[in-house]
This record gives C-alpha cells, sequence and structure tokens, in this order.
C-alpha cells in the first residue's frame, strides 16, 4: 500500500484498535490530535475526534446488577418493540454506534413489565458517557435500589422520568394524549407526560436491570428553530 492509499485509507476508516473498549477513557498525548479534537468538539459538543477512532460496536462492561443476569425472561411472548432514535446532523459515528448497541438484555426487563401491565411506563438506567473522553461510567448498579437490596431487579417507581429513554404501549400512549405537539421548546415534554402518565391511570418506573448510556452536552450544535430552554 502506497504513503497516499496508506492516508486515503485512515481517513477513511479512522477506528483505532482497543480506544474505548470496555468503556474506558480515551485520553490524547499528541499535540496535533489535540487540536484537531479541540476544532472538532464544537460540531458536536463532545470530542467527535475520539468518537470517530472508537470502534462502533465497542464492549462494554455490565451495567447492572449481577442478580439481572439470572433472570430468565421468555423468548416469546414479550411481543415486538419498535426503537425509534431521534436525532438531528448527528455525528456519524456517535450515530452508528447507538444503532450497533441496540443489545440483548436491556429491553426484555422493559418489555416484560408491558406485558404485566399496559399502562405501565418503564424507563432504563441513564449511565453517563464522557462528552471529552467517551468513557462509559457504570456508576453504582445498586443506586436505584439502595432502600431494596433485597430485590435489585424489582422496578422502582418514579414521578418523573427523562424525555428520551421510555418504553411505553403505543395504544397507550395515544390513548392518553401521546406528546403535546403544542410544546415546542426543548425540556418540558419529559415533565407533562410523566405527569400525564400518574394522572390517566398508568405507572411510571425505572427497571434496574435496563440500562442506557448517554452522552450529556453542554451546549446543543444545533438549533431548535430559533427556541431553547
Amino acid at each position: 500500500m502506497s504513503p497516499n492509499d496508506w492516508r486515503l485509507y485512515q481517513r477513511l476508516n479512522p477506528v483505532q484498535k482497543g480506544w474505548g473498549e470496555r468503556g474506558v477513557a480515551v485520553h490524547l498525548d499528541n499535540d496535533e490530535d489535540k487540536a484537531l479534537a479541540k476544532e472538532q468538539f464544537k460540531s458536536g459538543a463532545f470530542d467527535v475526534f475520539i468518537s470517530d477512532r472508537i470502534s462502533p460496536n465497542r464492549t462494554l462492561q455490565d451495567a447492572r446488577p449481577y442478580e439481572c443476569s439470572k433472570v430468565d425472561y421468555p423468548s416469546d411472548g414479550l411481543g415486538s418493540a419498535t426503537i425509534v432514535i431521534i436525532y438531528t446532523n448527528e455525528i456519524w459515528s456517535a450515530l452508528i454506534r447507538t444503532i450497533w448497541s441496540v443489545t440483548t438484555g436491556w429491553l426484555e426487563p422493559l418489555l416484560a413489565r408491558i406485558v404485566d401491565d399496559l399502562r405501565d411506563v418503564i424507563c432504563p438506567v441513564i449511565d453517563v458517557i464522557s462528552d471529552k473522553t467517551l468513557e462509559f461510567f457504570a456508576g453504582n448498579p445498586y443506586y436505584v435500589q439502595d432502600a431494596a437490596r433485597k430485590a435489585p431487579t424489582r422496578a422502582v417507581v418514579s414521578p418523573t422520568m427523562a424525555g428520551g429513554f421510555f418504553a411505553i404501549d403505543p395504544q397507550y400512549f395515544f390513548e392518553i394524549g401521546s406528546y403535546d405537539e403544542r410544546m415546542e421548546i426543548w425540556g418540558g415534554e419529559n415533565l407533562e407526560l410523566s405527569f400525564r402518565v400518574w394522572q390517566c391511570g398508568g405507572r411510571l418506573e425505572i427497571h434496574p436491570c435496563s440500562h442506557v448510556g448517554h452522552i450529556f452536552r453542554d451546549y446543543h450544535p444545533y438549533s431548535f428553530q430559533g427556541k431553547d430552554t
């Protein structure tokens, strides 16, 4: 392979073997890389340089309580599910990694609760992914169950939820009015929907056996048609 071919290959396929595996942080030690990463950071409000070089299907540690791996969910009887990934002008490597990470284990606990009660709105535990190093912080897997350690696989009731992370029966979702189309500004729909669930005979829970990682950005790299909170 000629030097020009090698440079082209690196540009089209920048993934660096081992970077970010098991969710560990990536720290840049090359001044040229640091400068490029600083410039690219603006386009995604997270380290795009590192994201582009982490495998789209990197391995992660199991963030759930150990007991969750012992729960045997039925292979049938849970029905089907549609996973909606909402994005706008997203960084390609992050979007592809999100699609790849729709993996075994996190969805079944959510579906099982809905099968038990179609009015159950169930959320995963949200784990933090660093915007600067893409480290996956699993946190304390027993945190949401601190007061109920004897039942670490049981869902916990919650007054509200994060708007982008919940599973809901579609018929029940539209029965209670779905999203309020007049709420145009980001940041309030999750509270409004949470209150409506409780007021319309539903139940809102967080399941410790389901985990989803999320990058919390300090700012939005895009606009909401001139509106924001």
